[in-house]
C-alpha cells in the first residue's frame, strides 16, 4: 500500500463542516481568519445558528434596531435561532416583521416593557416560537390573553420561562391547555400568581397525565388556595419539586405527605427549605414514612418538631430509598411548644440524636444537621 499526503484544504466541504462543528465558538471565529477558503467554510450560518443561546443578556443583548439589522447582515448570523434583547429595546412593527422573517426558534425578552408594542404582531411572533424568556417582562392583560389564545392554536411552544408572571387574567382552561403541553423539564413558576380555579385545573391535569412530569419550581408562589386533595394528587405525579415559601396550609401539607407515605408516588426530589411550609404540623410517623420513600430531601432552615426529626432518623434503615437529607440550619429545637434549655438540649443531642444520626448515616449518603 502507498500513502499519499492529504491536504486538509482538499477535504470535501461536508467533512470540513463536520470538523468545524466540534470547535468552540472562539476557535470557530479564529478559523474565519486563517484564509479566504477557510473563512468561507467557518462563516457558514449553519455552524453559528445556536450561538444566540450563549448570549450574555447583560452584555450582548440587542439594544436598538440598528444593532439588530447589523446582526442579521452578518453572514454567520443569518440562520441564528435565538436572540436576546435589552430591556430598553423598543419593539416596533418593522422590528417585529423583521424578526418574523428570520425563522427564529427563541427570544429572550426578559425585563422588556412590551406594553407599547403592537400586540397583534407581537403575539403572532411569540406564538410561532419554541422557546420564550419573559422573566420580568411587562405585558398588558389583554396582550397576555391574546398570546395564550394564539399559543394554544399554534401548539409550537416548548419552554416558557416566566417566573413572577400574573396569570390571573387568563381563562383557567386556556391557561392549563397551554402550560400542560410545555416541556416539563423547564417549568419554573416561582413567584407566579394563579387563581384558585387555575390551580385546581392545573393540578388535576397533572394528576391525570399518563406520564410523570420531570419537575416544577413553585418557589414563592402561594398555593394555599388550591384544593388539598387535588393539589396532593398533582404534586405526587412530579419527579422533582421546589415548594419553598409556597405557604401550604396544614390540610394541604398533611394530605401531600399522607399520599406520599401511602406509596405509588412519582416524587423523588423535594425542596421545602425555609419556613412557610407548615412542615411542623405533619404527624411525625406520616412525615417519616413519606421522607423515606423519597431520594433527595431538603428541609434546611425549617421548623421541624424534634419528634418529627427523631421519627425520620428512626425510619432510615436498609429499606429506605433516601439518598440525601439536608437539614442545615435547623432553626429551632421545640418540644411541646417549649424550647429546650441549653443543658437539656445538649443531653438530647448526645443521648438521642447522635446515635440515631450515626445509624442513619449507614444507609443515607448525606445527612446534615446545622449543629453537627
Amino acid at each position: 500500500l502507498t500513502t499519499m499526503p492529504l491536504n486538509i484544504d482538499q477535504l470535501p466541504a461536508e467533512l470540513k463542516q463536520g470538523i468545524l462543528s466540534y470547535l468552540a465558538w472562539e476557535d470557530l471565529g479564529n478559523m474565519c481568519l486563517v484564509s479566504k477558503r477557510w473563512n468561507v467554510e467557518a462563516e457558514d450560518p449553519m455552524l453559528w445558528e445556536n450561538f444566540g443561546e450563549l448570549f450574555n443578556w447583560s452584555v450582548e443583548a440587542i439594544t436598538s434596531d440598528k444593532e439588530l439589522e447589523r446582526l442579521f447582515r452578518m453572514k454567520r448570523f443569518r440562520s441564528l435561532k435565538q436572540v436576546a434583547f435589552h430591556e430598553n429595546f423598543a419593539f416596533t412593527k418593522s422590528t417585529i416583521r423583521r424578526l418574523m422573517k428570520q425563522n427564529l426558534h427563541g427570544l429572550d425578552m426578559r425585563q422588556c416593557d412590551l406594553r407599547s408594542a403592537p400586540s397583534d404582531l407581537l403575539t403572532t411572533l411569540l406564538a410561532g416560537l419554541e422557546n420564550i424568556n419573559l422573566r420580568g417582562a411587562v405585558l398588558t392583560d389583554s396582550c397576555k390573553i391574546k398570546l395564550f389564545t394564539k399559543l394554544e392554536a399554534s401548539n409550537k411552544l416548548k419552554t416558557l420561562f416566566w417566573p413572577g408572571a400574573d396569570f390571573t387574567c387568563i381563562d383557567p382552561s386556556l391557561l392549563v391547555s397551554v402550560l400542560s403541553r410545555l416541556d416539563d423539564g423547564h417549568m419554573n413558576w416561582s413567584s407566579t400568581r394563579f387563581t384558585p380555579q387555575q390551580l385546581d385545573l392545573f393540578f388535576d391535569g397533572i394528576a391525570n397525565r399518563d406520564v410523570t412530569m420531570k419537575g416544577i419550581n413553585f418557589e414563592c408562589s402561594t398555593l394555599s388556595r388550591a384544593n388539598p386533595k387535588v393539589l396532593a394528587r398533582g404534586l405526587v405525579k412530579v419527579k422533582t419539586l421546589d415548594l419553598q415559601y409556597t405557604f401550604l396550609t396544614e390540610e394541604q401539607v398533611t394530605e401531600f405527605f399522607t399520599l406520599i407515605a401511602a406509596g405509588g408516588s412519582s416524587l423523588k426530589n423535594l425542596d421545602m427549605r425555609w419556613e412557610g411550609s407548615n412542615l411542623e404540623k405533619v404527624d411525625p410517623i406520616v412525615l417519616a414514612s413519606a421522607v423515606n420513600k423519597l431520594e433527595n430531601v431538603r428541609f434546611c432552615e425549617s421548623r421541624l418538631d424534634p419528634r418529627q426529626l427523631e421519627a425520620i432518623l428512626v425510619a432510615v434503615d436498609e429499606n429506605t430509598t433516601l439518598k440525601s437529607l439536608d437539614l442545615k440550619g435547623w432553626l429551632t429545637v421545640i418540644c411541646d411548644g417549649n424550647q429546650y434549655p441549653g443543658e437539656v438540649e445538649e443531653n438530647w443531642k448526645k443521648a438521642t440524636m447522635l446515635p440515631l444520626l450515626a445509624r442513619a448515616r449507614m444507609h443515607c449518603e448525606v445527612l446534615i444537621l446545622g449543629w453537627y
